[in-house]
């Protein structure tokens, strides 16, 4: 073989290398996160957070013994559905799975908003007989910084709006 010969080999056998290392890098892409579109893995990560807060109001409860009847166990169920419900959309987001879980988020919303209600009387209630003499705005001041806090139940509603609107995408609309 002449020197010619063995530099078009050469160069053959380079390019097939090269056109194979292509191919290689191309299967991994179709497997790595970056062949996910932004919105797409946006979504994830959205609906990956609502779960991961109504996990978190779970354990938070359950840490602050907030079992004292009937009215304190609806953040549990409501905590429990709509990760339930989230889960079903990562992993199925068909219509109709989509569209239960913005109904339940919705309903998850109005158990917030009963939440938020419910820790402001008990502080009204505590601020009306620690400070008798109190009255209008002053009384509003005393149970908005009680002892039971008025913003916490309002976290799950937070949660509930990131699930919803993450579930508005075409893949959804199957």
């Amino acid at each position: 073989m002449t020197t010619n010969e063995m530099t078009s080999r050469e160069m053959t056998s380079r390019e097939m290398t090269s056109q194979e290392v292509t191919a290689n890098r191309t299967t991994l892409r179709k497997w790595s996160i970056m062949a996910i579109p932004l919105e797409q893995r946006l979504r994830f990560f959205y609906l990956g957070l609502a779960a991961f807060m109504c996990l978190g109001t779970i354990a938070e409860l359950l840490l602050l013994d907030h079992t004292d009847g009937a009215v304190q166990l609806i953040p549990f169920f409501l905590s429990g559905l709509g990760f339930v419900t989230v889960l079903a959309v990562i992993f199925k987001p068909t219509k109709p799975v989509v569209w239960s879980m913005r109904f339940v988020m919705a309903v998850t919303i109005l158990g917030s908003l009963l939440g938020m209600w419910e820790h402001l009387e008990g502080n009204f209630e505590f601020a009306r007989e620690i400070h008798s003499g109190i009255s209008g705005t002053q009384l509003l001041w005393q149970a908005m910084a009680g002892a039971n806090p008025l913003l916490a139940p309002g976290m799950l509603a937070i949660g509930a709006l990131i699930a919803i609107a993450a579930s508005y995408y075409p893949a959804a609309q199957k």
